[in-house]
């Protein structure tokens, strides 16, 4: 079962590398899986489930980035500062499959399907124990941003790091959402990351001005 499922998340992943995500669809996927829409849907809720597994794959060249940025720091909200930045200068271009994974049906849930999604293809990384947990990590920045960092705050209170953290989602799932219902030019895109970059910038500027050795 779980072999199957991972070669449909396999599948699911190649396609959209290959014909865009918003050429994806069901019976595509069942006629390159050689198998029955009603087989597709032993293993997912639905077509919205099993794209958003392989949304997934999508976020795992960010673990290199991860493991990079605590080489230089290992404090929680410059970390994620720095993965917000490196989120946003990528993800803008691609705004269907992070929209899949932060605005889609699965949003509240994505946390425990990053989880399974390495317990299925744990056979196929190596170190997959430090992967599985750099991702769960990473799932903490994007996901749970007010857990993450509010351990780091002291000195402000539960409301101004909710503030915060709701202020840096709301920001980025707002530009997402934007890239969503209207086409620009790549020049339009990297201006509205800039403009992301330096909402980060103007909201975290305490913290970032407290540390000499700033990495950005």
């Amino acid at each position: 079962m779980v072999s199957t499922k991972k070669n449909l998340i396999q599948i699911t992943y190649n396609m959209i590398c290959d014909i865009g995500f918003t050429n994806i669809t069901i019976r595509k996927i069942s006629k390159e899986a050689n198998c029955s829409i009603a087989a597709l849907y032993r293993h997912f809720e639905n077509f919205d489930h099993m794209l958003t597994y392989a949304c997934i794959g999508f976020l795992e060249p960010y673990v290199e980035d991860y493991k990079l940025i605590k080489a230089y720091t290992n404090d929680p909200v410059k970390i994620s500062i720095e993965m917000w930045l490196h989120l946003s200068r990528t993800s803008f271009f691609k705004p269907e499959i992070f929209a899949q994974l932060f605005l889609g049906p699965y949003k509240n849930s994505i946390y425990n399907i990053i989880k399974d999604y390495y317990i299925i293809f744990d056979r196929d990384i190596f170190n997959v124990g430090e992967v599985s947990a750099l991702m769960e990590d990473m799932g903490d920045i994007f996901f749970r941003n007010y857990d993450y960092i509010k351990n780091s705050l002291p000195n402000k209170s539960k409301k101004e790091i909710q503030i915060l953290s709701d202020l840096t989602v709301f920001n980025y799932c707002g530009i997402l959402g934007s890239l969503l219902k209207n086409t620009y030019t790549v020049s339009e895109v990297e201006k509205m990351s800039d403009r992301f970059v330096d909402g980060l910038h103007y909201l975290y500027k305490d913290e970032l001005s407290n540390d000499e050795n700033n990495i950005y």
